[in-house]
């Protein structure tokens, strides 16, 4: 593009700016909204119940000079089951126009229910608009004005989202505070327009193969701006296999398709490029656009976050004596008949033992009084932290469930809280060491088992 249309885009723009009332720069378009939904809603923040880091670039209409890139990154962090705190910052670069903000934030997650969270999320922060008078080669025209080169505003954001764990929809205004462009100079008394523009997305998640892990996740994202470009929408679905691979595909309204592959790594990374295609809507702005993704994971899941409740087992045989087993570090490599790996679990009187050798064990069993036989005697559970596979109101349930276990293999010991009237089948237990219980629930819900991915800290005090 010649230094002559740009300062004809800049003349036009000057001209216009006095004559409409502008509700700030539009926030810039993410085809990994999927991926990373905090760019849209404030409420998403903590979302995932762990430390993680999120950034992403897109570069708009390839191969064109002066086409819009942004670059943006988030880092989330859960301080707590009710609150997260929340950073992002923002780079975005359009022609002569650079703008750079920086917002912070928190999240408040309301449980409704073991499996359902209501989030209500806020941002605020600040910014630089400035348009790059030196790229044009004639920093001294008139357009250039004195104090158009650094401008800068206040940014603010709030979202609520719903969620569960097959569904979830949310609802944000993006820009509470409204501003001025960078180009009509000085800056006005703050005032708030959220209800001017405002972004709404849903989206829903089906298990359709456990063998293989095959998901999909489908949503939906509304964006109405009525002061910039109309409201608009898009759509996507998302495949994924073994919780590595996944490929999906969507489509955005005036625009055109957008293709989507991601390589996620032991739940600590994931990789995403997304490619839009191009459009011949617009007049030489059709060389497409392509956006890079990543998200790290930098702290272990946090599985007080949400507390997935296991299905009852039909009944097998009754037991007759409670079991209990020593715990291993690794029990993913220990291959049993129609089960692919072993769960382990300790005696609330042993101690755990670090080791990462993986070893057949002996089933051992534990006296069970005979002259007491009220469920709080027989099974009897002390303050500590257990890993908990299975809760049931019925004794016979649980017995039952806890000797099917063994019997294939799998140590388990069985307990009973009179507060709760609920029988457990932990795996394991440790008395005051929580962050030993998180790191064995994360490796015990790696096992391939539905009802072990479903396991749970029980903490008594």
């Amino acid at each position: 593009m010649t230094n002559f249309k740009k300062l004809f885009i800049i003349l036009i723009i000057v001209t216009l700016g006095p004559t409409f009332k502008i509700f700030g720069q539009d926030q810039p378009v993410s085809s990994s909204w999927l991926y990373n939904p905090m760019y849209y809603n404030a409420g998403y923040i903590g979302r995932e119940g762990m430390t993680e880091l999120n950034m992403f670039y897109r570069q708009q209409w390839q191969k064109i000079e002066g086409a819009p890139r942004v670059l943006y990154g988030n880092i989330q962090i859960p301080i707590n089951k009710q609150i997260s705190l929340g950073g992002e910052c923002l780079f975005e670069e359009a022609g002569l126009l650079r703008s750079t903000s920086m917002r912070g934030g928190a999240s408040y997650h309301l449980q409704m229910s073991k499996n359902q969270w209501l989030n209500f999320g806020i941002m605020l922060g600040a910014g630089k608009e400035n348009v790059i008078a030196s790229s044009t080669g004639n920093v001294n025209d008139p357009v250039f004005r004195p104090g158009i080169e650094d401008t800068w505003f206040m940014s603010a954001t709030a979202g609520v989202m719903y969620f569960n764990r097959f569904f979830e929809v949310g609802i944000s205004a993006p820009q509470l505070i409204e501003r001025d462009y960078a180009y009509e100079g000085s800056r006005d008394n703050i005032s708030f327009g959220g209800i001017n523009y405002f972004t709404s997305q849903a989206a829903i998640v089906l298990n359709l193969d456990k063998k293989s892990k095959f998901k999909n996740k489908t949503g939906v994202l509304y964006r109405h701006r009525p002061e910039v470009l109309g409201d608009g929408w898009e759509v996507f679905t998302n495949f994924m296999f073994y919780d590595i691979v996944s490929v999906g595909a969507g489509y955005r309204n005036n625009f055109g398709p957008i293709l989507n592959v991601a390589i996620q790594l032991k739940k600590r990374a994931r990789f995403s490029y997304q490619y839009d295609f191009p459009t011949n809507n617009i007049d030489g702005f059709n060389n497409g656009s392509q956006e890079f993704n990543i998200a790290i994971g930098l702290s272990d899941q946090n599985y007080y976050y949400i507390e997935p409740t296991v299905p009852q087992v039909p009944a097998v045989v009754p037991q007759e004596e409670n079991q209990a087993l020593e715990f291993e570090e690794d029990p993913i490599d220990e291959l049993i008949e129609d089960v692919s790996d072993v769960a382990v679990a300790i005696d609330p009187s042993e101690t755990v033992e670090d080791t990462m050798a993986v070893e057949q064990q002996e089933v051992e069993f534990v006296d069970v009084p005979a002259d007491e036989d009220s469920p709080a005697n027989l099974y009897k559970m002390n303050k500590g932290h257990y890993i908990v596979v299975g809760s049931f109101e019925v004794e016979k349930n649980a017995s039952d469930y806890t000797q099917k276990l063994n019997n294939e293999g799998i140590k388990t010991v069985m307990g009973y809280r009179p507060e709760a009237g609920l029988y457990y089948t932990y795996v394991f237990y440790t008395e005051s060491n929580i962050e030993e219980a998180l790191k064995k629930v994360y490796q015990i819900r790696k096992i391939n088992r539905d009802d072990f991915r479903k396991a749970w800290i029980l903490t008594i005090r």
